[in-house]
């Protein structure tokens, strides 16, 4: 992917991630050449310290392999909500997750469609980097975040 392509939403949701295969063999890479013996998925979700009760958006949640890996691990009365800007990500990670109780939308972080302070965390992993408008995102995120809320973002980028 060239630098003009990262934050193109159009090639994103058409082309790089219109399903997760491209995704996903990026996945292994890391797999298979991790040197840390800690898996990442685990590792990020025991930073949560998910309550009964608490609601939780991940934006670009992908087909949903934190919540796979750690299904077993989510406290019961979790509400998550689940969304990505590509309609193939989110039928992928509504293909994965059949059990449990996840809602999901398709969505775009820079102007989320959902209520002003509904969630007590945001995650927005390995996604940030993608976005035309970090500023609005960012507002986005506050906005609908609770009062004393929790965005828990990862990133990478060309610098």
């Amino acid at each position: 992917m060239d630098r003009d392509q990262i934050s193109n939403q159009a090639y994103l949701k058409e082309s790089q991630y219109k399903t997760p295969d491209n995704l996903r063999a990026r996945m292994q890479l890391h797999e298979r050449f991790n040197t840390n013996s800690y898996p990442w998925f685990t590792w990020v979700f025991d930073h949560f310290n998910l309550q009964p009760g608490m609601q939780v958006l991940e934006i670009g949640c992908g087909p949903a392999e934190l919540w796979q890996h750690n299904r077993h691990r989510v406290p019961d009365g979790v509400r998550l909500v689940l969304g990505d800007l590509s309609a193939g990500m989110v039928r992928e990670a509504r293909r994965v997750l059949r059990a449990g109780d996840p809602f999901f939308l398709n969505l775009d972080v820079q102007g989320i469609p959902l209520a002003d302070e509904r969630f007590d965390l945001v995650l927005a992993n390995h996604m940030l980097y993608h976005v035309p408008d970090i500023d609005r995102a960012v507002a986005e995120i506050a906005r609908v975040l609770k009062p004393g809320g929790l965005l828990a973002a990862a990133t990478n980028g060309i610098q």
